[in-house]
């Protein structure tokens, strides 16, 4: 997954970040300005960080490189139950403008699989 600095955001060993700035000049290809806690410390250091949030280089991994933290995704109850019940029907949409969809599992032409497409949302059939 690409690091995405719009994300919540932490040192690749778990440290609190906030990010200051995405488009830092004249500085390629450090664009990214960033606090971080100190190791043992609460005072943060600021650092610049690549667009993929490397403190160094893509070549060599840092414990204060940039990493997205882990979000559970907000349709993945609705993930789980469509993988334990199978005769729950649901729907998806792209997007508030876009309609409503059946997705019927099982579906010989379009499958629903309990797997989530971030750009969809999901609900229970009505």
């Amino acid at each position: 997954m690409a690091f995405d600095p719009t994300k919540p955001v932490q040192t690749r060993d778990g440290r609190k970040v906030r990010i200051l700035c995405t488009d830092l000049k004249g500085r390629e290809p450090f664009t990214i300005v960033a606090a971080h806690e100190g190791l043992n410390s609460p005072c943060e250091t600021v650092a610049t960080f690549t667009s993929e949030g490397a403190i160094l280089s893509a070549a060599m991994q840092s414990q204060c490189d940039l990493v997205n933290i882990p979000q559970r995704h907000v349709h993945a109850d609705l993930m789980i139950l469509a993988a334990n019940d199978t005769s729950l029907r649901f729907q998806y949409r792209v997007g508030h403008s876009h309609p409503w969809k059946d997705c019927i599992y099982p579906d010989t032409i379009t499958p629903f699989t309990p797997a989530w497409h971030p750009d969809h949302e999901y609900r229970v059939k009505e």
